[in-house]
């Protein structure tokens, strides 16, 4: 259920990332809002432009995504076993 919930993290995650990428002075395409839903390019765009900034906070933040994600397959494997 927490794991659950935590996904409705994700917007105010990719709102932060693309606050900072304007600060950085660049305008992301893709809108926050539809990182919940993950059917949005929002995450592709970030990691594809962080490579070109290497900004360490958005890697950071991209991690943290990317860590939640592992969280919740570790909890299905042991869920399904």
């Amino acid at each position: 259920m927490v794991l659950f919930s935590a996904q409705f993290g994700f917007p105010f995650l990719a709102s932060t990332i693309k606050r900072r990428f304007r600060e950085l002075g660049y305008e992301m395409k893709s809108e926050p809002f539809w990182s919940l839903f993950n059917i949005s390019n929002f995450w592709n765009e970030a990691r594809e432009t962080n490579r070109t900034y290497k900004d360490a906070k958005i890697s950071q933040l991209l991690y943290v995504r990317t860590g939640w994600w592992v969280l919740v397959a570790i909890c299905f494997i042991g869920l399904a076993v």
